[in-house]
């Protein structure tokens, strides 16, 4: 498990430096949000680190929302898809105000 925890961090750390290059910000975003479908772990460590070196706190802050709500999201699909009814909407529900106290969260955080 550690060795691909760490190959999926150079991977991610290796991509979001060529991405920022190629594309600037939404190159982050683009890698956030595609890494959040499976995990999180990886993009946070790196945009952390990134938050050190270059990027903006703002830039590593959504980028981590970003990737939280993307995959917090693909958990509620999987929820939806396998069970259906009554308690997916719970789920899918909770998740969604979730997303939403996240974004108040970080506007506010922005605004201090």
């Amino acid at each position: 498990m550690a060795i691909k925890f760490g190959a999926l961090l150079a991977i991610i750390m290796f991509l979001s430096h060529l991405l920022q290059n190629w594309f600037g910000q939404a190159g982050i975003y683009i890698l956030a949000g595609i890494s959040g479908i499976t995990d999180v772990d990886a993009i946070t460590l790196t945009l952390s680190q990134l938050a050190d070196k270059g990027i903006s706190v703002q830039l590593a802050a959504s980028g981590i929302l970003l990737a939280a709500a993307v995959n917090t999201m693909s958990k509620a699909i999987i929820v939806l898809l396998i069970s259906g009814g009554e308690m997916a909407k719970w789920v899918v529900g909770v998740f969604l105000l979730l997303i939403c106290i996240g974004l108040f969260g970080t506007c506010i955080g922005w605004q201090l």
